[in-house]
């Protein structure tokens, strides 16, 4: 669902920079759209986002993830925030692809409750605090988050009946 956001909403800019590694799957992206209390209720999402006065060019993130599916090599995550255009706008859903690589501030992967873990990818929680993100990683504009989740929505709609008509 991340490489979906990414090829959705990233700058051909961003898009170049990072493909070559994503298409050899060299790096992996995960997908940062659940929190402990909001679960799949994205008008719950706490997580907020907003413009660093210091650099107007960088956004700082901060906020608790959870279930994301993760592998090894997983270092960059689409990150779905609250954000606002101005202090008087009514808050939106934005969608950011942080770069674990490039990010300043903290970010801590941290193994979930569950057991389940397939061919090495498992669940996590992630917790990001003060993290720079570049102006640059907004996936579409801002407020766009609710199409990302929309397609998610969409596409997981389209597996669940393939699914039930192969009897799977």
């Amino acid at each position: 669902f991340g490489m979906k956001s990414v090829l959705y909403g990233a700058s051909d800019e961003v898009l170049a920079h990072y493909m070559d590694d994503l298409t050899s799957l060299k790096r992996t992206i995960g997908f940062c759209m659940a929190e402990p209390h909001a679960r799949s209720d994205i008008s719950e999402i706490q997580t907020r986002a907003w413009r660093d006065v210091e650099n107007p060019d960088q956004w700082l993130l901060t906020g608790k993830k959870s279930k994301v599916l993760v592998h090894p090599n997983t270092d960059l995550f689409v990150v779905f925030a609250q954000t606002q255009k101005g202090p008087e706008d009514k808050q939106k859903l934005s969608a950011f692809l942080v770069d674990l690589k490039n990010a300043s501030g903290t970010i801590e992967v941290i193994d979930a409750q569950e057991e389940i873990e397939i061919d090495g990818l498992k669940f996590c929680n992630v917790v990001f605090s003060d993290v720079s993100v570049p102006e640059t990683h907004l996936l579409g504009e801002l407020g766009e988050g609710f199409h990302f989740q929309f397609l998610r929505s969409k596409f997981l709609g389209i597996l669940a009946r393939i699914f039930r008509r192969i009897g799977f």
